[in-house]
């Protein structure tokens, strides 16, 4: 390792003591000095300026000399001094210090590691204060070339430094130019300033009692001739050690100035903007694709209803309000102006933010590239809507009128054509507006045509003109006109109207004139003659006119008949479906409770099988019913386009379990009817497809197959296939296969069935115009088809979506409420299963009426929550009861729910429009029947209890 190399200089008058000194040096190893010795003031002068040495040695006592002066002499160099003396003076001692000796050594106390620590600090320290006085003159260089006027204050208050524009400025702060105020108590001299340098006072002593981390205040500073503003900031120094404070006076003059010419730059922007009809703005499309907003004018409110922030805070807001279909072209003419950097000009729907309407704008824009690849838009918005309604006002009249209204200038050409033109001369709008108003007037009016183009060039009106112009097919039509002039436009506006047919009325009449009065002439003639005649035929008129009145009156007695027929037949139909339901009712109603409550297996299989037998009952009692009123016209369709995908699928849903249960593979082919539609009822066609698949199901073959697929057929036909894998029909069981209650091979067959779904299917397929067919071969299966017409396009309907009943029979009624439900009901049977069925609900009081007179005192007294009706009471009907309750302010409010066996669909629309909130029909399902009744008395009880809510 190389040792430290130091050059000493050895100011000393004692040869003894420099024998020391070097004895000493060359004892220490880790150092390697050179030692120069002098022994006056006058050498170690000279040395100390010839030579450069680490560090000096002095004696404080030169002979008459004094070792001080030589550190005054050379102090403020770059060399360190160590005093050396004789004795321990603490003057000496104090004198050395202030004069800034890095040491003071004693002679006789002195070794090799004080020497030589001695030696190393002074050097340390002298490059220290080097590197300080270093650092000072930067960071003072650095403070001058600021132009900011800065002064460094102490706690409190005095300048202690300044800046070179500080010292520059001294005058005009009133210090004197040498000092430029060091020394001055800042604090004071700002109170003694005014009311602004008062607050900078104020501000500086809050910094330095570090109640604040920094100041600012800007104020002016007026003269006579100019007017300046300056910014005044104070800041504390970090760290520890003394508190200091820096004050900076900014001169901002320019920067008001500038700030001045630009409010009232903004200012002037701003009110041109203010009367500008329309919306102006300013935005940039990065070259990323993003878009930012810089400018929105006020009139963002007039014409899409919302602030400017809230447009500028969204970059994407033009293109969200839109109207979807002009969207496309909105992009499109953005994107070429950009690329093109052309004058931009569209107009478009757009809606407004703060409600569902639409609007029509204009947008013009001029783009421009930026450096960085962006467009810059400075452009205009304005609202077209009140001039697009005029227009569109304008063009419907124009466009709607029968007449044929017409637009023409003076140099004798069309400019604007309505579509009467086309409809009455048979040309398009686009071949007449490339010829003149005279290529299609007749040779012999086209001189009176001019002469009215001329009139009417002149100013003056013209009405009742006549003319004949031709057609594309080349025959003449006569129009009339009526026309005026806009001169200062040179346009003329006309109107003309088809008179051809007048024309060729007049002129048949006139020859129907001279024809006439030919005739009358023959008449007279043969008017003798006739009326001999006259007599017998006037008798034979007479024998005619009694054999039609005898028509007449068969005609009237067979209708009379055919409609008393109908009638007894609608109300046998509504008798046998109320005498046929009522005591099914009571059946499946009490089997269903005996179901719900039942735990014994052997009665649950007994109840399965009551219920099962009810049911099929039930089934076979609707199916007659409705190929009764089939046969009797009265049922209900709503032909609409189906679309047979949904219904095929929902069909195939249905069946599918069935499907499984059997072991059979299933084809729906649902692709194929993914865009076909046929003109049916949805639910009348889905009934028809579910017995048809059915059918296919349970008279197949184990392991087999069933298939759904199209065929289309001529005129328009589509028909739907159902095929299957079974044993298939011979020719004689065709025959016989639709008749009712036809079962074939039923005796030896364990297939449920009535033998009436083919045959209500037919009639249904009949009275939807369809067909249903069958192809079948013994041994190899069925193919069951039913063919209805094509819709061409899907009619809209509404869906009705069927509500679930889930969790049947649990009361769902309010928390500590109890009901009231009356029950207007002739049949004690019905009354039983009804008090069966409550008494499940301990929550809810049924009371009982057999007569519809009694129910109606029973409403008014006890005001229950629900009433129950039946509609066959022996006093007055239940239409009359309802009626009543309707009528009545005390029970108007009461939800009737109407319980009938008649299922007719016309009786269930009339009670439902006369005010019932339901009509469920007998026999009951319990399940629904506890479900419609909570839901009922849930409704009732939030209509009619304003401010309670209940959780269901």
């Amino acid at each position: 390792m190389n040792n430290l190399s130091c050059r000493v200089l050895l100011v000393e008058d004692n040869n003894d003591d420099y024998l020391i000194v070097r004895d000493l040096l060359s004892d220490i190893t880790t150092t390697d000095f050179t030692l120069l010795w002098v022994d006056s003031y006058q050498a170690a002068s000279e040395s100390l300026l010839s030579h450069q040495y680490d560090v000096c040695l002095l004696d404080y006592r030169l002979g008459e000399a004094n070792g001080m002066d030589l550190v005054r002499e050379f102090g403020d160099g770059s060399i360190p001094f160590i005093l050396l003396t004789g004795n321990e003076d603490f003057e000496v001692d104090v004198a050395a210090a202030k004069a800034g000796l890095s040491d003071f050594l004693v002679k006789g106390h002195i070794n090799s590691p004080l020497l030589e620590r001695s030696i190393r600090y002074a050097i340390e320290r002298k490059k220290a204060e080097g590197a300080l006085l270093q650092a000072q003159r930067f960071a003072q260089a650095t403070v001058d070339a600021l132009s900011s006027q800065i002064a460094v204050i102490d706690e409190q208050g005095t300048i202690v430094a300044v800046n070179a524009v500080w010292r520059d400025a001294a005058d005009v702060n009133q210090y004197t130019a040498e000092n430029a105020g060091i020394g001055t108590n800042y604090l004071h001299v700002c109170e003694r300033s005014g009311a602004e340098g008062a607050d900078v006072a104020t501000g500086i002593r809050a910094v330095i009692a570090r109640e604040s981390e920094n100041f600012s205040l800007e104020y002016p500073c007026h003269g006579p001739n100019d007017h300046r503003w300056f910014r005044v900031g104070v800041t504390r120094f970090p760290g520890e050690g003394p508190l200091h404070v820096v004050v900076a006076h900014e001169n901002i003059t320019a920067h008001k100035l500038s700030e001045n010419a630009l409010r009232v730059s903004e200012e002037r922007f701003q009110s041109i903007v203010a009367n500008v009809p329309g919306m102006v703005y300013q935005f940039t499309t990065l070259s990323d694709g993003s878009i930012e907003w810089s400018f929105i004018s006020q009139g963002c409110r007039e014409i899409f209803e919302a602030e400017p922030q809230l447009l500028l805070s969204n970059p994407s807001w033009l293109l969200d309000c839109i109207h979807p279909d002009d969207q496309s072209g909105f992009e499109q003419s953005m994107a070429t102006c950009a690329e093109t950097l052309s004058s931009w000009h569209w107009e478009g729907r757009h809606r407004c933010a703060a409600q569902e309407k639409f609007g029509w704008i204009q947008g013009m824009a001029r783009p421009r590239r930026l450096p960085d690849g962006g467009t810059l838009w400075n452009g205009l918005i304005t609202d077209l809507t009140a001039l697009k309604e005029a227009e569109e006002e304008r063009d419907r009249f124009f466009t709607m009128s029968l007449d044929l209204v017409a637009i023409a200038g003076f140099d004798g050409c069309w400019k604007r054509l309505n579509p009467a033109f086309s409809e009455t001369l048979g040309f398009s709008a686009s071949e007449m507006l490339e010829m003149s108003v005279l290529d299609l007037v007749h040779p012999e009016d086209r001189a009176s045509t001019q002469e009215v183009v001329e009139k009417l060039a002149r100013g003056e009106s013209v009405v009742g003109f006549e003319n004949r112009n031709r057609t594309k097919e080349g025959a003449w039509r006569w129009l009339e006109w009526q026309a005026v002039a806009a001169v200062e436009q040179g346009l003329i506006y006309a109107a003309g109207r088809d008179i051809t047919q007048r024309r060729e009325s007049e002129a048949m009449l006139l020859q129907m004139r001279d024809e006439l009065e030919r005739r009358v002439v023959e008449r007279t003639k043969e008017l003798g003659i006739a009326n001999e005649s006259l007599h017998i035929e006037n008798i034979q008129h007479q024998l005619t006119m009694g054999s039609l009145r005898q028509v007449a009156e068969a005609y009237r007695q067979a209708k009379e008949d055919a409609d008393n027929a109908n009638t007894a037949k609608s109300e046998f139909l509504s008798r046998m479906s109320h005498e046929l339901r009522t005591p099914l009712n009571a059946i499946l109603g009490f089997g269903q409770i005996l179901e719900m409550h039942s735990s014994n297996v052997d009665d649950q299989k007994s109840i399965a099988q009551i219920l099962s037998s009810g049911w099929h009952l039930l089934g076979l009692v609707d199916e007659v019913l409705n190929i009764s009123r089939i046969e009797a016209g009265h049922i209900e369709l709503a032909i609409e386009s189906v679309p047979l995908s949904e219904v095929v699928s929902e069909s195939c849903a249905m069946v599918l379990p069935l499907a499984a249960q059997h072991g059979l593979t299933f084809q729906e082919n649902v692709e194929q009817f993914s865009s076909l539609h046929v003109m049916a009822d949805r639910q009348r066609l889905k009934q028809v497809l579910i017995n048809l698949l059915s059918n296919a199901i349970k008279y197949n073959c184990t392991g087999g197959h069933v298939e759904v697929f199209c065929l289309e057929m001529p005129g328009g036909i589509l028909r739907i296939n159902v095929m299957d894998t079974g044993v298939g029909l011979s020719p004689h069981d065709q025959q016989k296969l639709f008749i009712p209650f036809e079962r074939l091979g039923a005796m030896n067959s364990k297939i449920e069935g009535t033998g009436l779904g083919l045959t209500l299917s037919q009639g249904l397929m009949s009275a939807m115009g369809g067909v249903l067919g069958l192809e079948s071969e013994l041994g190899k299966g069925s193919t069951f088809w039913i063919e209805l017409p094509c819709a061409d396009l899907p009619l809209e309907r509404a869906e009705l979506t069927a509500h679930k009943l889930e969790n049947a029979g649990t009361n769902t009624n309010a928390p500590g409420c109890n009901y009231t439900v009356l029950s207007i009901e002739d049949n004690l049977s019905n009354l039983r299963l009804l008090e069966a069925i409550f008494s499940y609900r301990p929550d809810t009081t049924l009371l009982a009426a057999m007569q519809g007179s009694i129910g109606l005192d029973m409403a008014h007294q006890h005001h229950p929550h629900l009433i129950l009706l039946d509609l066959n009471l022996p006093d007055i009907s239940g239409m009359e009861v309802l009626a009543q309750l309707q009528k009545s302010k005390d029970t108007s409010h009461i939800p009737v729910i109407v319980i009938s066996a008649d299922a007719t669909a016309g009786q269930v629309e009339r009670l439902l429009r006369a005010g019932a909130k339901h009509y469920l029909t007998k026999p009951l399902n319990v399940a629904y029947f506890l479900k419609t009744l909570d839901e009922t008395l849930f409704l009732n009880l939030e209509e009619h209890s304003p401010g309670k809510r209940y959780n269901i």
